[in-house]
């Protein structure tokens, strides 16, 4: 978008909150959304122990006492935008959104092992 003189006009942020689930599926039709690392961000640099300490966080939130409904675990920000292809650039979470990515693909491949190992009894 631009002004009248052809600059550059800022856009507003939007601010949502999304589940992992969301950022997963914002496609409308359901199908898994992309993300596009740039060339600028840093390679994956989480260690073992980062990733523990993001497992215990959580862990920590899911066995709180009086947990209420209304309640959400929210990790730090992800800031993503849109880009022409129809995926997102991420611009800055690649690190979270990496870990995230890797430990449900982890989780994933577990219980469809553990299903297989029942359905073949």
């Amino acid at each position: 978008m631009t002004d009248p003189d052809g600059l550059p006009v800022m856009t507003t942020p939007q601010i949502q909150l999304k589940t992992v689930h969301e950022l997963r599926t914002l496609h409308s039709d359901g199908h898994p959304q992309r993300f596009f690392i740039p060339a600028y961000q840093r390679g994956y640099r989480w260690s073992p122990l980062q990733v523990t300490q993001l497992l215990d966080d959580i862990r920590e939130f899911t066995q709180r006492p009086n947990p209420q409904p209304q309640e959400f675990y929210c990790l730090q920000p992800l800031v993503i935008k849109a880009r022409p292809q129809g995926d997102w650039e991420v611009v800055d979470g690649q690190q979270r959104l990496t870990s995230l990515l890797l430990i449900m693909r982890h989780f994933n491949e577990r219980l469809a092992e553990r299903f297989r190992q029942l359905s073949t009894g």
